[in-house]
């Protein structure tokens, strides 16, 4: 689910979520049985690899999937999740599954 970025100075080269509201969204209207397992944002000219905010604005329970994305195309696309610590992140395998109809 697409959020706002709340960033206002340097918007074009960082994001930031009002997350807590984003999670009441989600829960309440879009997906009130499911539980919210990551967040997924893009490096535009950069590795799908995490950067220094990118883990000081982390949780660690999450996955952050990251998009690499090169003159406007999505090249790579990784998933991490944080340490306990918040000390570095750690590489996440991807796996596509389909979700069951109930």
């Amino acid at each position: 689910i697409p959020g706002e970025n709340a960033e206002e100075a340097g918007a074009h080269v960082t994001f930031t979520q009002d997350t807590w509201e984003h999670i009441y969204q989600v829960k309440d209207k879009e997906f009130p049985d499911d539980r919210i397992v990551g967040w997924y944002h893009s490096h535009p000219d950069h590795p799908a690899r995490p950067s220094e905010y990118d883990r000081e604005h982390a949780w660690p329970w999450y996955s952050y999937v990251i998009v690499s994305v090169a003159a406007g195309a999505p090249k790579e696309v990784t998933s991490w999740r944080l340490a306990d610590d918040r000390a570095e992140f750690s590489a996440e395998e991807i796996a596509i599954c389909q979700r069951a109809s109930v």
